[in-house]
């Protein structure tokens, strides 16, 4: 689902394609393509970011329902709105204060509406993310994985799980 997802997401200022680029695919853009919204990074103009993005949950939404025969699911226009409220929010994993930057802080603005939306569906929302609780569930799923075993994966977790973020 997510190389998927990617075929929205790996696009350019002008929404066209970035190749795969011997490996580097698209770290000559920084993570410009990542972002749900709309911005400007000098000296490019990003505006195709939140329309590519709804065409992605859209897209998403729709292979869940197939796959799974949610026949009787809402239409996408049912939420359509939510989520473009969602992707236009101008947060990203360098934004201050945001759940992104310490990951062990209260939820950012993106988090908390996203939360809200799933709420309003009955839904679960998503649980704060919590640093060392994700290393030791990362030593407990790795565990007996050896990396000569898969090369150019990182298996590696610390010996010690730190208690927040290192940058």
């Amino acid at each position: 689902m997510h190389a998927f997802e990617d075929t929205f997401g790996h696009r350019n200022q002008n929404n066209n394609t970035i190749s795969v680029n011997d490996g580097f695919g698209h770290g000559g853009y920084g993570s410009d393509p990542d972002y749900t919204y709309n911005h400007f990074s000098f000296p490019l103009i990003w505006k195709y970011n939140e329309n590519r993005t709804i065409e992605m949950e859209k897209e998403v939404y729709e292979k869940i329902k197939s796959e799974f025969n949610l026949k009787n699911a809402p239409t996408f226009n049912t939420f359509q709105s939510d989520l473009e409220k969602f992707n236009a929010i101008r947060e990203n994993e360098g934004s201050e204060g945001s759940l992104f930057k310490g990951l062990s802080e209260k939820p950012s603005e993106k988090i908390n509406l996203l939360n809200n939306i799933l709420k309003k569906y009955h839904l679960v929302t998503i649980p704060t993310y919590n640093v060392s609780t994700a290393c030791k569930n990362r030593k407990l799923i790795l565990q007996g994985l050896n990396n000569k075993n898969f090369p150019g994966v990182i298996l590696n977790t610390p010996h010690e799980c730190p208690t927040e973020r290192i940058e």
